[in-house]
């Protein structure tokens, strides 16, 4: 009786959250994917480390419309899943939106600052000096 002979796979770790059809897709391109689900706060974290891959991939889109386009949509995706996993409604977001956006208005002046020489004592200066990997402190000047 012949044997069929022996198939090779290259393995590929993956350790991230997929959409929903993803493991379907790999498993009818005769691929083995080894897969579980995750649910409550281990979902919602995975959802946050996506929030970040995905923005990533907005970022590294650079000045493809169309692809930036399809990114924009993963991460949307993912923005609404994480709101529907904490219980925050659309009207929720909206409105500290619109909060913010009155207190510090949007980004669509595009300013972008480079540094910020705040006053000695000034009270925003122990939140600047908790960020040290947002606001990178150079110390004092004159």
């Amino acid at each position: 009786m012949p044997t069929e002979p022996l198939q090779h796979f290259e393995r590929f770790v993956f350790n991230r959250l997929v959409r929903d059809k993803v493991v379907g897709h790999c498993r009818q391109q005769d691929c083995r994917t080894t897969f579980h689900t995750i649910t409550g706060t281990a979902l919602q974290e995975a959802l946050r480390q996506k929030l970040v891959e995905e923005s990533a991939e907005v970022v590294a889109a650079a000045d493809d419309r169309t692809e930036t386009i399809k990114e924009l949509a993963d991460l949307k995706e993912v923005i609404e899943e994480l709101m529907r996993q904490l219980g925050i409604s659309p009207d929720e977001v909206a409105a500290a939106q619109a909060v913010k956006r009155a207190a510090k208005g949007t980004f669509a002046g595009g300013y972008f600052i480079t540094t910020n020489d705040v006053p000695v004592g000034h009270p925003d200066i122990p939140g600047f000096l908790a960020q040290p990997e947002k606001f990178k402190h150079l110390g004092l000047v004159e």
